[in-house]
């Protein structure tokens, strides 16, 4: 009691003292703003007792990533949960100090005063670091919390004995608290790197490359892994070196920069930085199964067999709607016989093709036709054409070769709902020739080929042969930001002065020669064919080499663009796979970023059956 009182009078006396001595500068300067806010309500409650005023508009302070902000000690939700991880042993006094950042979530640190009960109700300090997920609940609906770290459990290093005068004991609390802050620096922190079990990393890359390759890519490899470790930094940082192959099974060593923020929608954000190449980013969702969850958590998926569960994967990943049950059981139906095709065509693999569920994994051949769109020729009637003259190359022929690197081919189009690949094809011809020929690289326009072209079909299907012939009686072709694509035929509104390009006519390669091919793609540029799509319905990646029987040379059906060459080497397996660089026209999530690699030298699916070329103005 003698001590209270002798600390109240020293208050006391102290706030007198403060009382009567003039304020000092650096005071009065922090107490300037509170003097003139009450300065100011003071002359407005002598100027008008009844005068109304709104309250002011209050700031909340939105906590940004790896921002730490200190919290009340005395507020109610930060001793609900510091006591909810207390040991029941433990008493709850108070707490001294707590903060919170947002990493991986949201991060609690929290230090308390507590009473040992199992040590002569010892006087200690604990420091609770808490991590709360926000978007995991438990089962009975409350935000998901879990402990991280704890020093509560240590008796011995925190008690301290109830024996020991009051000064002592508090100085000696606060020697131990203090040193645990020294300690703590030396801790991995946020923002701070520590190393991370190569095969742990191997492994979570491994997850990575699966999703990517199960969505829009890219397509990687692991070789080997070196080195990796991990930061939190508003989430957890990864970075993993290692050798990667692509999806043309060119070696490079990469760091691989996986950012993972699980409460994101699409909270994992993938960097590869790989020598000599450029920075390639990709993003992917959470999984597939934690949708499943997340949407349908009622439904007992452990009741589907193999095949339904994955047509609901499926399903999920499409965003496929059904109108009623019976079309539901109608496409499942087709899906599991895709998948039977699907088996078949891997089987029968005789490159380094992967097939497996893509967006046609639920349309019938019939209803997969109708995205490519090409007629079939007549034997017997002639194209219009005139036979190319291909003379022998100059020199020894190069192993591989890539108008992309040339910048002689635009970016991966989209033809959508629409068989209009034959337009796709033909203007992909003509930008790389455009290109060639001028140094710019310019995109033509496909719809202007569906609503002028009067021979074609639009939608309903087209050849290449009437698509050249069109292009040169109308005038040429507008550019595709004049001229922009709509997937449906139109009225023809084609301007004669907008024309960037004209044609005298094109060419026909010699039928069933790869050779002469591969020697017109080196000196003029891309080229047109047509092919037996049906191994493209389920494409994946790698070298497709389909067996024949699989993949006819006479049904061609679709229409797309040579762009390069290349050949594959697998020294392993005594092995070397030859291809051609395919651009198709459905998008940048099929196959390899848009592209196909197709067997070169046996005229697989007929690559070699319909090549042909415009001929510029």
């Amino acid at each position: 009691m003698k001590l209270y009182a002798t600390a109240a009078a020293a208050t006391v006396a102290l706030f007198l003292l403060l009382a009567t001595i003039q304020t000092t500068p650096a005071a009065a300067d922090e107490l300037q703003e509170e003097e003139e806010t009450t300065t100011t309500i003071n002359a407005d409650e002598e100027s008008t007792a009844e005068a109304i005023t709104e309250p002011p508009i209050k700031l909340v302070h939105v906590l940004n990533p790896g921002e730490r902000e200190y919290l009340s000690p005395n507020l109610i939700g930060v001793q609900n949960i510091a006591m909810t991880f207390l040991p029941l042993s433990m008493n709850f006094v108070n707490i001294i100090d707590a903060f919170r950042e947002i990493v991986n979530g949201i991060r609690y640190e929290i230090i308390l005063n507590a009473v040992d009960t199992k040590s002569k109700d010892a006087d200690t300090i604990c420091r609770l670091v808490i991590l709360e997920q926000p978007w995991i609940t438990t089962q009975w609906g409350d935000k998901h919390r879990e402990l991280i770290n704890s020093n509560c459990s240590d008796v011995a290093d925190n008690s301290l004995s109830s024996d020991m005068e009051p000064e002592q004991r508090s100085k000696a609390l606060n020697d131990k608290y203090s040193s645990r802050i020294k300690r703590s620096l030396n801790d991995v922190v946020p923002g701070g790197r520590k190393p991370f079990d190569e095969k742990e990393a191997e492994e979570q890359l491994q997850r990575t490359l699966d999703k990517l390759t199960a969505g829009e890519g890219p397509h990687y490899k692991i070789i080997k892994v070196y080195s990796a470790s991990r930061q939190v930094v508003s989430g957890t940082l990864t970075r993993i070196d290692a050798d990667l192959t692509d999806g043309n099974d060119a070696l490079h060593r990469c760091i691989v920069e996986i950012w993972a923020q699980p409460w994101l929608e699409k909270g994992h954000d993938i960097t590869f930085k790989c020598r000599n190449q450029p920075t390639v980013h990709a993003r992917h969702s959470r999984s597939v199964e934690w949708a499943e969850k997340k949407t349908h958590k009622k439904r007992n998926h452990h009741t589907l067999n193999k095949i339904e569960h994955l047509f609901h994967k499926f399903q999920l990943k499409y965003k496929r709607q059904y109108a009623n049950t019976a079309e539901h059981q109608m496409r499942l139906r087709i899906f599991r016989q895709n998948l039977r095709t699907i088996e078949e065509l891997n089987a029968n693999e005789r490159g380094s093709a992967k097939y497996g569920i893509t967006q046609f994994a639920d349309m019938t051949s019939t209803e997969y036709k109708l995205h490519a769109g090409l007629w079939q020729r007549s034997e017997d009637k002639p194209t219009g054409g005139a036979a190319a003259v291909v003379p022998p190359y100059a020199g020894e022929m190069p192993k591989e070769f890539d108008w992309r690197q040339k910048k002689a081919v635009t970016h991966v189009k989209n033809q959508g709902q629409c068989g209009s690949c034959w337009a796709f094809s033909v203007t992909g011809n003509i930008e790389g020739l455009y290109a060639i020929k001028t140094g710019e690289l310019e995109e033509f326009s496909e719809q202007e080929l569906l609503d002028c072209d009067s021979t074609d079909s639009a939608c309903n299907g087209g050849l290449m042969d009437n698509a050249y012939k069109a292009i040169k009686d109308i005038g040429g072709l507008e550019y595709e930001s004049e001229y922009p694509y709509a997937a449906k035929k139109m009225q023809c509104h084609f301007n004669r002065t907008m024309s960037h390009v004209q044609l005298s006519g094109f060419v026909d390669l010699p039928k069933g020669n790869e050779t002469a091919m591969q020697e017109w793609l080196l000196s003029n540029g891309p080229i047109s064919i047509g092919l037996n799509a049906n191994a493209m319905q389920f494409y994946r990646g790698g070298v497709s080499h389909p067996w024949a029987p699989l993949c006819s040379k006479k049904n061609l059906d679709h229409g797309v663009l040579i762009v390069g060459y290349g050949v594959s080497d697998y020294p392993n397996f005594h092995k070397t796979l030859p291809y051609w660089i395919v651009k198709n026209s459905w998008g940048p999530r099929w196959g390899e970023q848009g592209y196909y690699r197709i067997y070169r030298g046996d005229n697989t699916c007929g690559v070699s059956e319909m090549a042909t070329s415009a001929v510029l103005a």
